[in-house]
């Protein structure tokens, strides 16, 4: 019995230090083979809650959709206690069941709101050596941390919720036609910075869309030519993620000031959610 102890809890601390290696360099080893991307997948507080089926692109590529119905989950996330970074959640057992039951199924469940902020800040922010669009982004991605709802989205009709954001930025290849990069956020401003250059930058030259599969998206339009109010983007089941788009700064005497629209699934947010999600992109703007 003592023998049996003593084998386990070294298989234990063992399979511990291979985890945290594996999570350090999970970006790597997840492109090798599918098993790191099951291995650095599960780790949740409240993992108990949530259906052990999980939605990973990499699980569909290798054909292993089915591979946590197979009862690996639990003992990879007893074992391991990794992380997860998206899951399939029931929306009953979420604040959002009864709004998901009402706008499912609605033929437009999409909402939008239009408001003005006082980006002054970002501005002189952006007259030392950063892209406007940039800032615009990094202060989206610190805005949406501060709601949680905004990490649900829907695919179909089953709702998914991740552990982390992501921005797409529209970009001009050098081709002259548009392409989608997502940019993983940081809460670090020169770390986002130097994310969104590089990803930007690859993504003008391959003339290719780069996405992030594991994170929640936030699409991004930016028409800074124009003086626009907003935008009401089209519904379609695959392009239902929350949308911000704006136009130019305006100047009024010693402010500036941005036009914005927000467009999001009435499934996941309601109003309220994104007014606050307003009122947390003016403070980021405010401490730039």
């Amino acid at each position: 019995m003592q023998h049996r102890f003593q084998t386990f809890f070294h298989f234990s601390f063992i399979s511990l230090c291979v985890s945290e290696i594996i999570l350090k360099n999970y970006d790597f080893y997840r492109k090798k083979h599918p098993f790191f991307t099951v291995f650095a997948a599960f780790r949740s507080p409240d993992f108990g809650v949530f259906r052990k089926k999980l939605h990973f692109s990499r699980f569909q590529e290798w054909g292993w959709n089915d591979v946590c119905g197979k009862g690996k989950c639990s003992i990879f996330a007893n074992l391991f206690n990794t992380i997860i970074y998206m899951y399939e959640i029931d929306p009953e057992m979420t604040p959002r069941a009864q709004s998901y039951k009402d706008f499912i199924i609605a033929p437009m469940p999409m909402v939008s709101m239009f408001f003005t902020k006082d980006v002054t800040r970002l501005v002189r922010k952006s007259k030392k050596g950063y892209k406007s669009n940039m800032l615009m982004c990094y202060c989206i991605g610190q805005a949406a941390q501060k709601v949680p709802e905004m990490l649900y989205q829907i695919q179909d009709t089953t709702m998914l919720k991740y552990d982390k954001f992501a921005i797409d930025v529209i970009v001009r290849n050098k081709k002259g036609t548009l392409s989608y990069v997502d940019i993983p956020v940081a809460d670090d401003l020169e770390e986002f910075n130097r994310l969104y250059l590089e990803r930007t930058k690859e993504c003008a030259e391959r003339c290719e869309n780069l996405y992030i599969t594991d994170a929640s998206i936030i699409c991004t339009s930016a028409l800074v030519k124009y003086d626009i109010d907003g935008v009401v983007n089209l519904y379609h089941k695959e392009y239902d993620h929350h949308f911000l788009s704006w136009g130019k700064f305006s100047r009024h005497w010693f402010r500036y000031k941005l036009k914005i629209s927000m467009q999001w699934h009435h499934a996941l947010l309601d109003g309220g959610h994104a007014c606050l999600f307003i009122e947390e992109l003016q403070k980021q703007f405010d401490r730039l």
